[in-house]
């Protein structure tokens, strides 16, 4: 509790036709994590983050509106503290400062988890390039700042 950790990365998925269709980063432990990408759901045609919850269906879903055939730059921050930690994600931020909070394309809260385990779980084509983790926005940000 009290630190905060960055990751990033870059994305594209292929074909919007048929259904079942889905590709993420998965982050977090057994129990509990977030989701980023072209999450399984209703509008699966687009980018999205979730609040995950290991065997439970009441994790929560957030959709974006920019479709998943379009490259994106993903970039989350989670914050930990007492209790839930703080989640926002960030699509296609500048690249010369860290993402204003209030610029966040998604900003929750998910149980308190630990980071065990990165995972990348898909059911069709999707490219996931240039994984990046770290302490700050200048450790995951293709832009080198001064």
């Amino acid at each position: 509790d009290g630190s905060e950790v960055w990751i990033s990365f870059l994305a594209q998925s292929y074909g919007n036709a048929g259904g079942h269709r889905f590709a993420f980063l998965r982050l977090g432990d057994k129990k509990s994590g977030v989701r980023l990408g072209r999450l399984p759901g209703a509008r699966i045609s687009f980018w999205g983050a979730e609040a995950d919850r290991f065997n439970s269906e009441d994790g929560q879903l957030y959709e974006s509106t920019k479709a998943a055939d379009e490259v994106v730059f993903f970039v989350a921050r989670i914050r930990f503290a007492e209790g839930e930690e703080r989640v926002r994600v960030w699509l296609d931020p500048e690249l010369d400062s860290p993402p204003a909070d209030d610029k966040a394309a998604f900003a929750f809260s998910i149980p308190d988890i630990r980071l065990e385990q990165i995972t990348i779980e898909s059911r069709y084509s999707t490219d996931f390039d240039e994984l990046r983790l770290g302490t700050s926005y200048a450790a995951v940000s293709p832009h080198i700042l001064d």
